[in-house]
């Protein structure tokens, strides 16, 4: 009898849970809606301040409804909690306050700079992850600093220990990476077109698109057919890598350099390499006498080259980058790359045009941190083995990105060695949903965009080639986890812009805990984004978890311990000057409208801007005198010019 009951109570739990967070989410709604009224209920008055205060009160109550129209239009059902939001909209000062929103939208949001405020979600279904296998037990829920648990989902290929133990904890992967044989052709068989159409990662094994590379690219082949003395490595004191090419640091965070850039030959990359490497005798490579040595007790990696081979650039009459390679290394970019792969990958995957491929050399140990590329990545290991660690676009609320603004954008603030789950709590959301990949010789990784990754390299000669696409032109092709972590970059850009970023975090805490802006400008600028969300949702441009997805992609945790150079954030300035009316139109309520068609933006003094074959100087300029109601600034475009091949 008590087994029976137990069953019952577990087997309804999930239902249990549902109609909890239901019943919390409808009581938010109601406290929501009586802080709107009460908000509208202290209106009133007359004078400059008191006209403030209205603004004040208007704005806050416009945030709410607002607030509660995302959240409520997300259900299937109408709600009598709808019907009182749009009755509160019609109501004069939250119309008018609407009307201000509107706008604001119209001066501060650029369709160019935000695209994906304007565009939103695509609407296509998410790739299916592969399902776990039968027979296997879940690992133990992590605890703060805890990597033990029991063996993964995957078994290294490995043999013998050779390779070095995984550099992540072993209850993050959950299943390995689906291999699709090739069978040694150069076309992609219909298998892997299903990976690449879905944009999921899979390993194309035997697919024959470089065959000379395959055969005759090493070390020893590089350090003669590499002619330039300025490629690009990078150095670490402890193997890590988070790769920085002096990216500015607009946003003034307290920024530590975590790797040095530095420039030599490819002779030179070897010499000191090996001179820095521990361990047994060895081979000789490039005339070198290389003493690493792989498995445990090796030294870390300390260099890593990284550089490019081809790259369409506007300013370049021809993408090879000829200068640097040999006769006999053009030849083999001539005569035996398999360019229908390319193009085969492009039209599957619905791509914009191939901008980049770049090689990587390195040593065991060899560590790039978890981070992800807004492009998608068809990566062929030529020498060596690298071990992957993926993680789907869907999971990056739970990988905690540095800011926007911060030198190591696009990269995780995780380490996955020693998870921090006091910080960063959301990690631990991440156990069993790792996938992982492991690349030998000839293995061809197809890596889409927004797809989160760390790499290790397991052997001291490991060299790789790897071809970059740009995203589609129709930004509306990308699935709906990748368009949702470029939605929160936009919005992350605004209130950077608006609010400085030292003020972000205090903004985003506030917004997290359903608490009310204390100022303004800060409320405005809350309403001016909820009703771009409200219009993509109503067109149909953003799916019904958009709103609890976009702010746990922008969880205030991601600031947490960062410091800035430039002390305390400074306060909001208030009152924010006023802005102007917009004729009332007959006819038509306050809800935002469906799309914003606006003028550029710029948020920096003087800023270049590529447009196709074009570019923009915008300028900033002020109008009015510093005490006049105009005295907001205002962007214009100052020149223009086609630019040349």
């Amino acid at each position: 009898l008590m087994g029976g009951i137990h069953e019952n109570i577990v087997g309804g739990l999930g239902d249990s849970t549902q109609v909890l967070s239901v019943s919390c989410a409808a009581e938010r709604g109601r406290q929501r809606i009586a802080r709107a009224r009460a908000n509208l209920a202290d209106l009133g008055g007359a004078g400059d301040v008191v006209a403030e205060q209205r603004s004040m009160g208007a704005a806050r109550a416009l945030a709410d409804v607002l607030t509660g129209l995302m959240e409520e239009e997300a259900c299937s059902t109408p709600s009598r909690r709808q019907r009182e939001l749009h009755e509160l909209l019609r109501e004069p000062a939250v119309e008018q306050e609407a009307q201000h929103a509107t706008a604001a939208a119209g001066k501060l949001l650029d369709a160019r700079r935000y695209p994906f405020l304007f565009l939103g979600a695509a609407l296509s279904q998410p790739p299916t992850p592969a399902p776990p296998e039968a027979g296997l037990a879940d690992p133990p829920t992590p605890s703060s600093g805890s990597c033990s648990g029991v063996p993964p989902r995957w078994q290294s290929r490995g043999a013998g220990g050779a390779w070095p133990s995984p550099r992540f904890c072993d209850w993050l992967p959950g299943t390995a990476c689906p291999v699709v044989d090739c069978a040694g052709a150069a076309l992609l068989p219909p298998e892997a077109l299903g990976f690449v159409e879905r944009g999921a990662p899979c390993i194309l094994r035997g697919l024959s698109v470089f065959p000379a590379a395959m055969a005759k690219w090493s070390f020893n082949y590089f350090s003669k057919e590499l002619l330039s003395t300025e490629l690009s490595v990078f150095d670490s004191a402890d193997g890590n890598y988070s790769y920085w090419y002096g990216k500015p640091n607009n946003a003034g965070f307290a920024f530590a350099q975590p790797t040095e850039h530095r420039r030599c030959s490819f002779h030179e990359f070897l010499q000191r390499r090996c001179s820095r490497r521990g361990g047994r005798g060895g081979d000789s490579i490039g005339g070198v006498e290389d003493t690493a040595v792989a498995g445990e007790g090796a030294g870390l990696e300390s260099l890593y080259l990284q550089d490019v081979f081809w790259k369409d650039h506007p300013g370049r009459e021809h993408p090879f980058r000829s200068e640097i390679m040999g006769k006999s290394l053009m030849r083999d970019w001539e005569h035996s790359l398999s360019w229908d792969t390319l193009a085969q990958v492009q039209q599957a995957g619905r791509l914009g045009g191939l901008t980049t491929s770049s090689f990587f050399c390195s040593g065991v140990g060899a560590y790039s941190r978890p981070h992800y590329d807004q492009n998608s990545n068809l990566y062929l290991q030529v020498r060596g083995a690298k071990r992957w660690l993926l993680f789907a676009p869907e999971d990056g609320a739970m990988l905690y990105a540095y800011p926007k603004g911060h030198p190591l954008d696009r990269k995780s603030r995780l380490d996955f060695e020693a998870l921090d789950l006091e910080a960063f709590p959301g990690a631990a959301g991440l156990r069993g949903r790792g996938v992982v990949a492991e690349l030998w010789p000839g293995d061809v990784l197809w890596a889409p965009s927004h797809w989160w990754h760390a790499v290790e390299s397991l052997e001291p000669e490991t060299l790789s080639l790897n071809f970059w696409w740009n995203p589609s032109e129709d930004l509306r092709q990308l699935g709906p986890g990748q368009a949702m972590m470029e939605l929160s970059r936009d919005v992350e850009s605004v209130l950077q812009a608006t609010l400085g970023a030292p003020s972000v975090e205090t903004f985003l805490s506030d917004w997290h805990a359903d608490r009310l802006p204390g100022s303004l400008v800060e409320c405005r600028l809350r309403c001016l984004l909820l009703a771009r969300l409200v219009a993509l949702r109503r067109v149909g441009r953003l799916p019904g978890d958009a709103w609890s997805s976009l702010l746990r992609l922008l969880d205030p945790r991601r600031y947490t311990g960062l410091r800035f150079e430039r002390g305390p954030p400074p306060a909001p300035p208030s009152p924010a000057p006023p802005l102007p009316q917009p004729q009332q139109q007959s006819g038509q309520g306050a809800a935002p409208p469906a799309a914003l068609r606006v003028l550029p933006a710029c948020s920096g003094p003087v800023r270049r801007v590529h447009v196709g074959r074009d570019w923009e100087a915008a300028v900033q300029c002020r109008k009015g005198s510093a005490n006049s109601a105009s005295a907001a600034s205002h962007w214009g475009v100052r020149h223009r010019r086609r630019q040349k091949r």
